[in-house]
């Protein structure tokens, strides 16, 4: 009961740290913010802050990984944002990881799974080309950071954003179908006719994630909030497969 308090205690102030955020034009999302206030209480947990310059960098990093994703969705680019953006990140943090980021991402999407006539053949591919992306944005920021987290607590971040990510593209489910772009949700609605097989396999890929973070948290007390956080997105999971999918 004592660590969990401490994990508890510490998830509070690395929140409360970032909160300031919110009010500041960077990032642009709440959700952008609870990221920044994951890689804080990380952080916190090797005995480290982090100072206002690494979390702004973090701030600018994730608007520019939100960018260049719509980018490669809409094939649309705001210049002017993209510019001031990189800009940003060059006065607050060393430009090689963003450009190994850059790099790295452009040939991820290069290998983004294509939309045949009846949806993506290959549902799998999908899921696979999701959580690379993931991954590869979960890794700049670590470097962006300034630290170096063990890899069951990355392995627990990535579950994490994966499923906040799978519930973000139930919220988005008919414009990405419309538009044929490869998510959690799209890569099995190739059957039109029948939401039940597509509804098996959104939940089997939330169960797994979800099952990562427990797992984690069994082996590492300090995994705990992190792994509350998913359950919570796992909640809401539930709730809208009910909701968009019901029979």
């Amino acid at each position: 009961m004592r660590g969990l308090f401490r994990c508890g205690r510490v998830a509070a102030a690395s929140l409360f740290a970032c909160a300031r955020l919110l009010l500041s034009r960077r990032p642009r999302t709440p959700l952008r913010v609870l990221c920044i206030g994951a890689f804080e209480y990380l952080a916190r947990l090797n005995g480290r802050r982090l100072d206002s310059t690494t979390r702004l960098a973090l701030a600018y990093a994730c608007d520019f990984g939100a960018l260049r994703n719509d980018y490669y969705d809409r094939r649309k680019l705001d210049r002017n944002v993209y510019r001031k953006l990189r800009c940003g990140l060059r006065r607050l943090s060393l430009d090689t990881a963003t450009h190994r980021y850059i790099r790295e991402l452009r040939q991820a999407e290069r290998g983004r799974p294509a939309f045949g006539p009846e949806g993506f053949p290959e549902p799998g591919a999908v899921v696979e080309y999701r959580i690379h992306v993931v991954v590869l944005s979960l890794t700049w920021l670590q470097v962006m950071s300034h630290q170096l987290i063990a890899p069951r607590r990355f392995q627990a971040l990535v579950a994490l954003v994966g499923l906040v990510q799978l519930a973000d593209d139930l919220v988005d489910w008919k414009e990405d179908w419309a538009c044929r772009r490869p998510t959690y949700v799209t890569a099995f609605l190739g059957d039109q006719t029948s939401r039940e097989p597509m509804t098996m396999h959104i939940h089997l890929h939330a169960n797994r994630m979800r099952g990562l973070l427990v797992a984690a948290s069994e082996r590492d007390l300090e995994v705990v909030p992190l792994m509350l956080a998913g359950l919570l997105a796992w909640l809401l999971i539930m709730a809208l497969t009910k909701i968009h999918f019901a029979r």
